[in-house]
């Protein structure tokens, strides 16, 4: 799946600040229903919150993919937030978290689901990738990074 078709610049946020993974799932619901009448921030947070209790989605490196599925969308939805002060996420690695890529999908979409978190554990195992995140100034320089960085890597294929 391209990223692009999931994540927008208006759900793409450099130097937030949060101070608490549960604060960072408040920040990642908002964005995520943010321009969808359809979506209410508080039912993503309760997903969100609910996936996290089956185990961390902090997957190492200073990451994490919180994720959910939810009944009220047809597509899977995107926000990528980068941190000012990274945050305890109770990852695996004991490494705290500064960059969140928060997505929903459909109900139905067990397959597509499984699909984009390879992918993206696929990515963000990359250091050069993390580092290119991390080094965004902006809003759109961390959306850009996130989109040319995917693209040089499945032109490169």
């Amino acid at each position: 799946m391209e990223i692009q078709r999931i994540l927008t610049p208006e759900r793409t946020q450099c130097h937030a600040k949060s101070s608490t993974k549960k604060s960072i799932l408040e920040l990642t619901s908002n964005m995520l229903a943010a321009q969808n009448s359809s979506l209410h921030a508080t039912d993503i947070l309760t997903k969100l919150v609910e996936r996290e209790r089956l185990g961390s989605t902090g997957i190492g490196h200073g990451v994490a993919i919180p994720h959910a599925r939810v009944g009220a969308i047809d597509a899977p939805i995107a926000s990528l937030i980068q941190l000012d002060n990274p945050v305890d996420f109770d990852s695996a690695d004991d490494q705290p978290v500064n960059l969140v890529f928060g997505f929903i999908v459909p109900e139905g979409l067990a397959d597509e689901h499984l699909d984009l978190i390879s992918t993206l554990a696929t990515l963000f195992n990359e250091t050069d990738f993390r580092s290119s995140l991390r080094d965004a100034k902006t809003d759109q320089t961390l959306f850009d990074a996130m989109i040319s960085y995917k693209q040089e890597v499945v032109h490169a294929k």
